[in-house]
């Protein structure tokens, strides 16, 4: 829960950019517009899922970018510098690698794992990556040219790692193209990931294609 004082003499809305626990990186959604002159309060909330995909149950450290953004303009005015929350469970809490797999990229600080298929998700079936940035700089993670058992698929993997953080991610695969290509089973996976540059937008590197099995 947050409290939002608005002290200026103009409407604000307030979003997240960017939330990290334990160093991990994780999906959440804010959006609160308020008037001048005026308090919010505002929640924002993580899925226990992302938590446990990470080894997370300790929450030690929470840490957040925020955007004010002008709600006529819809320009972003001001985004904050990370702001860091400590737990009275910090120096317990769970900020191990979950990277248990098979390693396919380990170059230039950027270290990526294969993990597991998952087939329960609300999107289709996907790929679980533990991805790590070792770098001084933010980072997009995204892969092309992928095939299973194979057959070419369309694929969805943009991951935002902000610099020394880590992620878990779900390669999603198109499920009619598994249907279309008689895919029951996925036994290997072919792609090539890229590295971005998240302020500048350049290519860090891309890789050779990579081809695995995960289980």
């Amino acid at each position: 829960k947050v409290l939002i004082e608005n002290d200026s003499e103009k409407a604000v809305t307030v979003s997240l950019d960017a939330l990290m626990i334990n160093d991990y990186m994780m999906s959440s959604f804010l959006y609160e517009t308020v008037s001048a002159g005026k308090k919010s309060n505002a929640t924002f909330e993580v899925f226990d899922s992302k938590l446990k995909d990470a080894g997370i149950e300790n929450i030690g450290k929470i840490e957040m970018i925020f955007n004010f953004t002008n709600p006529d303009t819809y320009r972003t005015e001001y985004t904050s510098e990370i702001i860091e929350l400590k737990t009275n469970l910090y120096d317990s809490m769970d900020d191990k690698p979950n990277d248990m797999g098979k390693e396919l990229v380990n170059n230039n600080g950027i270290r990526i794992v294969g993990k597991y298929v998952d087939e329960g998700s609300i999107w289709g079936n996907g790929v679980v990556l533990y991805i790590e940035n070792n770098l001084d700089r933010n980072i997009y993670v995204s892969a092309e040219e992928l095939s299973v058992n194979g057959y070419m698929i369309d694929e969805y993997l943009f991951s935002d790692v902000r610099a020394h953080k880590k992620a878990i991610e779900t390669m999603i695969l198109s499920s009619s193209d598994l249907e279309n290509n008689d895919i029951e089973t996925i036994e290997e996976i072919s792609t090539k990931f890229t590295i971005i540059d998240k302020d500048s937008y350049r290519q860090i590197f891309t890789t050779e294609e990579i081809s695995f099995s995960v289980n």
